[in-house]
């Protein structure tokens, strides 16, 4: 119902008559079908729009109502509709994708969110290419596929099948006669005649010339050529005009002929039948705006869509086709597989083939596939394609890019592992800290540790997992405050003998929680507080800058050091003194690593020093691997040092207490 408004309203923008033929024979309108089905079948909203975000869609596939819960012809007759169910967040970015499509010319390919009609998010990527109508005043459209990639659909998501085909824009037309006596030059029409032409019999001219006044003007010449003809040529005439009706209404009518000869052969009168075929021309030219479009979305799909017939050659293959086997896809029709894959490749897309041309089956499977640049994955889908008479003629497939996905898939599996074995390490004990110490540069003696965490792997205590491995997921997963917890447990044992720094996540920054059990480890193990430094980065300050100096003022009352990390990255990187009970800061190795070699770097810690001692905060500088680099930071007025040159990260039984 909404593809036929839609063609209708599409073949009013201006096909003339003559100008198309609807298909008329059966091969015609199987391929016709077949292309239809095709479209119908594929794994996505094939849709051709007009870019923006009120642009009109002209053309939505049925599958939107079973993934959206929209119906076509809500989709197409609401222009808005499709920025009002994008997600809001995605808005911006969408509507600038398409820009940039209209813009450039290049393919577009965006991902975004949109919600359906039962509030439900499905997440798509749109790719579509920009193409100029020379039927439509030289307007752009998006021809494209939107393919759900929403996660828990993924691989087993089958095509639905639509629901609703378009319906031949045909009815029976109505029939009227008429007679032209040649002596007398008086025309006669039948009843249904005058009701075709919209007159009254009383009022109409029984003349060649009244008749010829309600053809349409730019038709007339051709009534009169073909009679000047007949009269010198008298034979059987067949052709097509348009009437124009008294309240203006225009008319197509197929007009049939034939001369009635006396007994001596010569012609006495015309008879002729008239058909109204208005409806049927209207018909035809939705029916050759849908074909076009069919076309237009096949070869600008991103997705490789061909067809076979039953001796397994090819009817046809899309441009994608043709950029994955580097042929032209013409050159395809009538050739077999084995003339652009291995043999053992074209022997597996035969089995399937089969499977479809001889048992009817949807076949779907996945293919690796070289192309340049290396190694592309395919979820294919083929299908039949059925004649008239309901019989298989053809196998179609569609082939789309599933590398991306199938990569994201498997980074999420490996976070979720992670994240098991993150749980299992916290449950098993099979966290471990080691220490690294921290160097006073006055004294020249180790003033105190920073705790860095460790997981232990599968292949004995040797074997260890850095945390840069396994606190990403962590975070990702809800987990990285468990091991907080667990670290500070630990760590306040050993904050019994000896000063120690203590790393914190921004997760638990605002967790009221863990101050309260900072305080109780501290009172039953009797530990000066003062023994504990906890530290967070400037980027997990930055983020949350109230719940941090919350945070850090509460430890402050425990009577506990407080550190911020990795100073000097951030865009407000002196402000935080102004709001942070600060102890210390420690110099991010950014800054370090080349200090004496890099007159900005000089620079900077510089600066850093001078701002610490104005606010009374000692400095740590990390990263110091070169004893050059140590003199030039005790020069500097740095106050502690840790890196490699001080000692490396070791587990902290083997640390002894001072």
């Amino acid at each position: 119902m909404t593809t036929r408004k839609t063609l209708d309203r599409t073949a009013e923008r201006g096909l003339s008559p003559g100008e198309v033929t609807l298909p008329r024979n059966d091969s015609d309108r199987a391929m016709l079908e077949g292309y239809r089905t095709l479209v119908e079948h594929m794994p996505g909203i094939v849709y051709t729009a007009r870019a923006g975000e009120a642009g009109q869609w002209l053309y939505a596939s049925p599958q939107i109502e079973s993934i959206l819960g929209y119906t076509s012809e809500d989709w197409c007759s609401d222009a808005t509709l499709w920025f009002r169910c994008l997600h809001p967040a995605d808005r911006d970015r969408a509507l600038a994708d398409e820009m940039r499509c209209l813009e450039t010319g290049e393919p577009l390919d965006s991902e975004y969110r949109m919600v359906a009609r039962d509030g439900s998010v499905i997440w798509f990527r749109d790719h579509a290419t920009m193409v100029v109508s020379e039927q439509a005043g030289g307007d752009h459209f998006l021809h494209g596929v939107m393919l759900d990639i929403t996660d828990r659909k993924n691989a087993e998501a089958k095509v639905r099948e639509g629901q609703m085909r378009l319906t031949e824009a045909q009815r029976l037309a109505q029939m009227g006669t008429w007679e032209y006596e040649l002596a007398t030059g008086r025309i006669t029409f039948s009843d249904e005649l005058y009701r075709i032409c919209g007159v009254p019999p009383d009022g109409f001219d029984p003349s060649f010339e009244g008749a010829l006044e309600l053809v349409h003007p730019s038709d007339r010449p051709l009534v009169e050529r073909v009679f000047a003809e007949v009269s010198r040529d008298p034979k059987p005439f067949d052709y097509q005009l348009r009437i124009q009706r008294p309240d203006g209404e225009v008319r197509t009518i197929d007009n049939h002929g034939d001369l009635v000869f006396d007994d001596y052969g010569q012609p006495v009168r015309m008879v002729g039948i008239v058909q109204d075929i208005t409806e049927r021309k209207r018909a035809e030219g939705a029916l050759r705006q849908t074909h076009e479009q069919f076309q237009s979305i096949i070869d600008n799909s991103p997705s490789v869509i061909y067809a076979k017939d039953r001796t397994f050659c090819y009817l046809f293959a899309n441009r994608e086709f043709g950029r994955m086997f580097q042929v032209e896809p013409e050159t395809m029709i009538g050739k077999s597989d084995e003339t652009i894959m291995p043999l053992d490749v074209a022997g597996r897309a035969r089995a399937s083939d089969r499977r479809v041309l001889e048992d009817g089956e949807i076949v779907q499977e996945e293919e690796v596939i070289w192309r340049r640049g290396g190694d592309r994955t395919y979820l294919t889908q083929k299908f039949p394609l059925r004649d008239t008479d309901g019989e298989i003629y053809a196998v179609c497939g569609i082939s789309t890019d599933i590398t991306e996905r199938k990569a994201r898939e498997q980074e999420l599996r490996a976070e979720v592992d992670w994240s098991i074995r993150v749980r299992e390490a916290v449950r098993e004990s099979k966290l471990v800290l080691h220490s690294q110490p921290i160097l006073d540069l006055e004294t020249n003696t180790v003033h105190q540790e920073e705790l860095l965490v460790r997981m232990r792997g599968g292949r004995g205590l040797e074997d260890l997992v850095m945390p840069g491995e396994f606190l990403p997921s962590a975070e990702k997963f809800g987990l990285v405050q468990e091991i907080d917890r667990w670290v500070v447990a630990e760590a306040v044992k050993i904050a019994k003998h000896r000063p120690v720094e203590v790393n914190l996540s921004g997760k638990s920054i605002g967790d009221a929680d863990l101050i309260k059990l900072i305080e109780t480890h501290i009172r039953n193990e009797g530990v000066d507080p003062g023994n504990l430094i906890f530290e967070i980065t400037e980027t997990a300050a930055a983020e949350n800058l109230e719940a941090a100096r919350d945070f850090a003022w509460r430890l402050r009352g425990l009577g506990c050091g407080f550190a911020l990390d990795d100073f000097g990255t951030g865009y407000g990187t002196f402000a935080y003194l102004k709001h942070l009970p600060v102890n210390f800061l420690k110099i991010d190795m950014e800054f370090v690593r080349y200090l004496a070699i890099d007159p900005s770097d000089q620079k900077i810690v510089k600066s850093i020093i001078a701002v610490a001692q104005n606010f009374g905060v000692q400095t740590i500088a990390e990263g110091v691997e070169h004893e050059t680099t140590l003199e030039l930071l005790r020069e500097l007025g740095v106050n502690y040092a840790q890196g490699f040159l001080i000692g490396e990260p070791k587990p902290v039984e083997y640390v002894t207490a001072r």
